[in-house]
């Protein structure tokens, strides 16, 4: 974000921290990382022309860029709504997007990814983490991983640019991590209650089927019990 106050950095443009000492998550959380054993990185974007009312698909982007990565390496990953990237029930990616508006559009976007590469001991106030090495059991070259990553972003960014939407959106719902099979989930006051996922709006809201209902819910209305 400094960068973009100070600087004109072009479209695409990536930071990479090999060492991470406040990494965050969505609403606070904390991304913790093993210095040189993950991806953590941030891509400047300046999508053009693309409106405020479908941001959500910078999201949507992000998340098949990064399951694609893992799909490449034959790993069973889906995304957990917004974003989180999880393979066999356990997290190994989260994504961050903070955007810029001016005049309806998004100026300017910071897509921040933290992927799970090649640490094999976590925290263990983190619930349910993993990463590729665990899934594959090897160790991978981080300049490999990240040059591929980048090759599946910048496809499905090109698709954004030339406003596939539909297709995009069609994706990411194929993608979507308990989707139309009854789950629990627990709601803020913290009770538990079963849904079916059955899609996601254009603007990013859940649509759960709850008693034969539809509910539209937004994020941190519900928490996945996993």
């Amino acid at each position: 974000m400094k960068l973009i106050s100070q600087e004109n950095p072009v479209d695409g443009t990536v930071i990479i921290a090999q060492n991470q000492t406040h990494g965050r998550g969505q609403y606070g959380a904390k991304w913790s990382s093993q210095d040189d054993q993950n991806l953590t990185l941030s891509i400047i974007l300046r999508p053009k022309q693309l409106a405020v009312h479908r941001q959500f698909v910078l999201s949507m982007v992000s998340a098949l860029a990064v399951r694609s990565l893992c799909l490449s390496y034959h790993m069973d990953a889906m995304i957990k709504w917004p974003n989180d990237i999880y393979i066999k029930r356990k997290k190994t990616a989260g994504i961050l997007i903070q955007n810029a508006i001016m005049k309806n559009l998004i100026s300017s976007s910071v897509v921040g990814i933290g992927l799970n590469i090649n640490q094999t001991a976590f925290d263990p106030s983190i619930p349910n983490p993993t990463s590729l090495s665990i899934e594959a059991g090897k160790i991978f070259d981080l300049e490999v991983i990240l040059n591929e990553l980048l090759e599946h972003f910048e496809r499905f960014y090109l698709d954004l640019l030339e406003a596939k939407y539909e297709v995009i959106h069609e994706q990411y719902q194929d993608a979507l991590f308990q989707k139309d099979v009854v789950r629990s989930y627990q709601r803020k006051d913290k009770s538990i209650f079963n849904g079916i996922i059955r899609d996601v709006t254009v603007q990013g809201k859940l649509r759960m089927e709850v008693d034969d209902q539809i509910e539209e819910i937004d994020l941190k209305d519900v928490k996945y019990v996993i």
